[in-house]
């Protein structure tokens, strides 16, 4: 316990400097809007709603839309369960201006949004592995909101680091510890017909 007390110390200490140093260059309406594109009250339902448009994705990528939303219900989830366990307060110099906050985001460990946006990213890598040009925007946007958490206080630098092994577990969970698209837990839409009729062949 001693060991813990010590490194949450250094992490309050080490997170507080780099906030002063930081918190005045950045301009705060763009760290919120990083904020806001992150928010899962916009990401959680996103996959459902997509899912209702069939001409929006094609049926062989609609599989993926399943795993997203599954993926963000796994993350609410555990970062949850871990916040109403530690108990981590959020820094005491965050400024009260987030638009929603339900009474488990009073506590900071660990970053809800990192571990979102991180999920997003390392789900991206996996599916889309050969679009390097697309997988690389959103790992600079998952990078940049995860940096934002700390330059905003909202979070200490050890929950952005916990957030992001939360998102890359998550995607290793859909992926059956793989990291590979032809892994994951549910097939293509196609799979299932292509099986039944194959049955009543």
């Amino acid at each position: 316990m001693k060991l813990l007390s010590q490194i949450g110390e250094y992490d309050r200490k080490i997170t507080a400097s780099l906030y002063y140093s930081v918190a005045p260059v950045i301009p705060r309406p763009f760290l919120k809007a990083l904020e806001w594109a992150g928010d899962g009250t916009f990401w959680v339902p996103l996959p459902a709603i997509l899912w209702m448009y069939p001409s929006v994705v094609p049926a062989s990528h609609r599989h993926f839309l399943m795993h997203l939303f599954f993926g963000f219900l796994l993350d609410l989830l555990v970062i949850g369960s871990i916040k109403m366990l530690v108990h981590r307060r959020r820094p005491k110099y965050n400024k009260d201006d987030m638009h929603l906050v339900v009474s488990v985001d009073k506590y900071s460990f660990p970053s809800g949004h990192t571990s979102r946006c991180v999920f997003i990213a390392s789900f991206a890598l996996v599916v889309l592995n050969e679009e390097w040009h697309e997988t690389f925007f959103i790992c600079i946007w998952a990078t940049m909101t995860a940096m934002s958490r700390v330059a905003l206080g909202r979070h200490y630098i050890g929950d952005v680091l916990a957030g992001t092994c939360v998102g890359v577990a998550l995607t290793g969970v859909l992926t059956k510890g793989t990291f590979h698209a032809n892994q994951l837990w549910l097939p293509p839409v196609g799979h299932y017909f292509h099986k039944v009729i194959h049955m009543h062949a």
